[in-house]
């Protein structure tokens, strides 16, 4: 998000050059820069002890397939944010994770930290937020995230470098 004014104090912001980074909003009255907000979210792909991956179709919005994903809260980490992101939606624990790659998605401003799961599977036990969930073949879901580019694009990464091995 780009600011107009301070968040600070509220007064309209100017440009200043700002060594390296060239041409940024500044406050005059603050006397700091304010840089661009984005909101930092995670992307999980979540995979069972058969080399499937979890997709899950939430209760609100389009009626298609996704990864898990979430907001970071404030003052929580990433790694908190995957547990308990995976945790809420499918009911599982997580035995591993590991950061695979990272991803801004344009028109929401947000920062999205993509990882890779292992969980051992179970029974579902699905939050409000999700109304379906299975687990695929890898090439079968990257198949089935058409209209979720992101998704398809965290799980051709982790086929690339064979994370799911």
């Amino acid at each position: 998000m780009q600011a107009k004014f301070c968040p600070y104090c509220g007064l309209y912001l100017g440009l200043k050059e700002i060594g390296d980074e060239g041409l940024v909003p500044y406050c005059n009255r603050c006397q700091r820069p304010i840089f661009d907000l984005m909101y930092p979210c995670i992307i999980v792909a979540v995979f069972n002890e058969k080399k499937e991956v979890c997709l899950i179709k939430q209760s609100y919005g389009k009626d298609n397939l996704r990864l898990i994903s979430g907001f970071v809260q404030f003052g929580h980490t990433f790694e908190e944010t995957i547990k308990k992101e995976v945790k809420e939606e499918i009911g599982y624990d997580i035995l591993m994770y590991e950061y695979v790659t990272s991803f801004f998605q344009k028109g929401n401003d947000n920062l999205m930290a993509g990882f890779i799961a292992m969980v051992k599977e179970s029974q579902f036990r699905l939050s409000k937020e999700v109304k379906a969930a299975g687990f695929y073949k890898l090439d079968e879901a990257i198949k089935l995230l058409d209209e979720a580019k992101i998704a398809q694009a965290l799980l051709l990464r982790i086929k690339e470098v064979g994370l799911n091995d």
